[in-house]
């Protein structure tokens, strides 16, 4: 499986913006996924997949670590 990313008409990629954003361990976890995707397509491991329209999908990946923690915290929180 072929993933394209979309590039505006100035050539901005959004998605890679967003990719070199990440910590390092997020972005190579990004990485990951991304390539199990093209090796094994919707039977990767590690994200979900859902059909927009036609030939676009959406292609959610695990949260990065960091917002886990976040979400943890929360709850300890919310559980006091």
């Amino acid at each position: 499986m072929k993933i394209s990313f979309f590039s505006s008409n100035s050539g901005r990629c959004y998605v890679e913006d967003f990719i070199d954003d990440l910590t390092a361990m997020d972005r190579a976890a990004m990485i990951a996924v991304l390539k199990d995707v093209e090796s094994y397509g919707l039977s990767a491991v590690g994200c979900q997949f859902r059909q927009i329209e036609g030939k676009l999908w959406e292609i959610k990946i695990k949260a990065p670590k960091k917002e886990l923690d976040l979400a943890r915290k929360r709850l300890k929180e919310v559980l006091k």
